[in-house]
């Protein structure tokens, strides 16, 4: 058997051993290799195939349910992106824009409050809060103080229990007859390894010597339990044994059934100890971020204006002018917008009129000689949103030759194509191309997020035990152990973003070519 099948089956019993299935068959032989951990552009989103087709009418619809006010356009009219081609009453949607403007209006008065300095109640309020704070990290304290002793209890019981995994004394190979011993009492040591046993006649009988963990001697009973070192732990022979007969014990016994629930649960342990650790010492640097907060208020509460004191009161201003971005943008979904150059073919929506969302109001044809059509499920809508920049290749130029486009239409109902649903997706090609023709084939790629720089693995290197995700992590001694991981986004070159669990110069075990 070589190394390269030793590794494999290794591979394959690690995996199996913890309820992990593997799709590759095993009477193949399995593509594997290590694969370092290091920063990536994530980008999510979809590839699909779709069709070139000449320009064509897109069908526009409002994003609410409401009355229409305006349609300032009428069939024929060359339009420009952006131009508003109807409205809804926006009686709602432009008090919402008052509010957040009268918001901006407030922020700004109180930049002004600030630079004029404070009042004796606000000083008094401003030493309640730092009197709070310093309440709140002596809790966070103690309560970290607490979660320390009882999860390193929890780990020293849990290790306890490892260690006492079925202890046995295991016969040498060459032992002479069948004389066993009982290995009784609880380990009570706190580091892992062996006690070798072996034998040597006296005058006074038989005695056993030890070395490994302990050295001691001792008489070879077969009629009450003898002390086994200092440890806690206790030796009796089932009859009188043989001179030269050896025996081992192994602390812990990694071959006994309970041995891998046992870890296991250790393991568990040290990251539960971990994890309430943490977040037990992340309430105390927050408690202490917020008391140094606190103390810095008061203090500048109670002195003049400060640039530090400018600066929030400006933040506050930028956060109320974010708002009214927000309003504005909730305003703007009560009209419909020309997605791209084109002009005006239907004009269905008329003034008192009442708009349903989703019901077609104004369709155009684009002003470009062609855009790509493609149809995506379900699953994928969310994952496409309008202006999305997309790459659309060719089989008849080939992957080299990219022609840049974006998502102009989403259709609001799904579309049954060849008795499958599907929701309809038009890309409007940035600019007109010579070697863009009618009715190629259009293999398309839609970028909606992109996480740059993140740490990523290959999805064939992730496995699922028990609903967590894993992966099998070379360790420096060059073993293989599961790690547990936490994930971000899938990108289209099938790339997963590792948000936690792995660090930057890992190695993992990934399959596929």
């Amino acid at each position: 058997m070589n190394k390269y099948t030793i590794f494999v089956v290794v591979a394959v019993v690690i995996i199996a051993g913890t309820g992990i299935y593997l799709s590759h068959a095993l009477n193949s032989r399995p593509q594997y290799g290590f694969i370092e951990v290091k920063p990536a552009n994530v980008v999510r989103g979809i590839s699909t195939n779709g069709t070139v087709q000449a320009g064509q009418n897109v069908s526009l619809s409002f994003q609410g349910n409401g009355t229409i006010s305006s349609v300032p356009v009428q069939v024929g009219n060359q339009v420009k992106i952006g131009r508003i081609l109807a409205s809804l009453n926006a009686r709602d949607a432009g008090a919402s824009v008052d509010q957040a403007n009268a918001a901006v209006a407030v922020a700004q008065a109180n930049y002004q409050k600030v630079l004029a300095g404070a009042t004796n109640a606000q000083t008094a309020v401003a030493q309640a809060t730092v009197t709070s704070a310093q309440t709140a990290l002596a809790n966070a304290n103690n309560t970290l103080a607490a979660t320390q002793t009882q999860q390193a209890t929890a780990v020293q019981n849990a290790y306890n229990a490892l260690l006492n995994t079925s202890i046995t004394a295991v016969p040498g190979t060459g032992n002479v007859d069948s004389s066993a011993i009982t290995v009784s009492g609880t380990y009570t040591g706190t580091i892992e390894g062996v006690y070798n046993i072996s034998l040597y006649a006296t005058g006074g009988g038989t005695q056993f010597h030890t070395l490994g963990l302990e050295e001691v001697s001792g008489n070879a009973t077969t009629t009450t339990p003898t002390v086994l070192g200092t440890k806690g732990l206790y030796i009796q022979f089932s009859s009188t044994p043989s001179a030269a007969d050896t025996w081992t014990v192994t602390i812990p016994n990694t071959f006994a059934p309970a041995y891998v629930p046992n870890y296991n649960a250790y393991q568990a342990a040290l990251q539960t100890q971990t994890q309430n650790v943490t977040a037990s010492q992340s309430a105390v640097n927050s408690a202490k971020a917020a008391e140094a907060q606190a103390e810095a208020n008061l203090q500048l509460t109670q002195s003049a204006a400060r640039p530090e004191d400018v600066a929030a009161a400006k933040a506050q201003i930028d956060s109320a002018r974010a708002n009214l971005e927000t309003a504005l943008s909730t305003y703007s979904k009560t009209r419909i917008i020309a997605p791209f150059n084109g002009t005006v073919t239907e004009v269905e929506a008329k003034v008192g009129q009442t708009a349903t969302a989703g019901t077609i109001e104004i369709s155009m044809i684009s002003a470009q000689k062609f855009q790509a059509i493609c149809y995506v499920s379900e699953a994928d809508l969310g994952k496409i949103n309008l202006n999305d920049a997309a790459q659309i290749t060719t089989d008849a130029y080939g992957s080299a030759v990219k022609f840049p486009a974006t998502v102009a239409v989403i259709d609001p109902k799904a579309t049954i194509v060849n008795n499958v649903s599907g929701y309809k997706i038009t890309l409007q090609f940035t600019s007109d191309d010579a070697r863009i023709k009618d009715g190629l084939s259009a293999n398309i790629a839609i970028t909606d997020k992109t996480n740059p720089g993140v740490l990523a693995v290959p999805a064939s290197a992730l496995f699922t035990q028990n609903g967590t995700a894993i992966v099998l992590k070379k360790n420096q001694d060059g073993t293989v152990t599961q790690q547990q991981v936490q994930t971000g986004i899938t990108g289209l070159d099938n790339m997963v973003e590792i948000t936690s669990g792995l660090n930057q110069g890992d190695q993992v075990i990934y399959f596929g070519k």
